[in-house]
């Protein structure tokens, strides 16, 4: 079971570039002991990786694609689809607006009491 907080400041998020490295947690930890040929595998692969994850980023920025939501897949689709909804919302707010002013002003034509239009909601 996950041990429950009391109070929302006792949870601390740390930023990657906030936190410091402090070698290796474990007091036995010799570094003298680790093998010549072990150190050369660590830096060999860990080098690849870099290699890896710069020429795929190399590859992408040189392609004309920036990294980003903005030129995700279907990012056009969704923002003129979010556009033509508030189009749509917009243009039925304006046509509740002008049927309440056109029965306000039939009431007041025909001497009715004026009320306050209903409420939206």
């Amino acid at each position: 079971p996950r041990a429950s907080h009391s109070s929302v400041g006792t949870r601390r998020h740390l930023s990657p570039v906030m936190i410091r490295p402090t070698g290796n947690s474990d007091p036995n930890f010799d570094e003298s002991a680790i093998s010549d040929e072990a150190k050369r595998r660590t830096i060999t692969r860990t080098a690849i990786v870099w290699g890896v994850v710069g020429s795929i980023g190399a590859a992408a920025s040189m392609g004309g694609k920036s990294i980003g939501l903005a030129n995700a897949p279907g990012v056009a689709e969704a923002q003129a689809k979010k556009a033509a909804e508030k189009a749509a919302y917009l243009a039925s707010v304006k046509e509740r607006e002008g049927l309440l002013k056109e029965k306000a002003a039939a009431d007041k034509a025909a001497g009715r009491s004026q009320s306050a239009p209903s409420r939206p909601w």
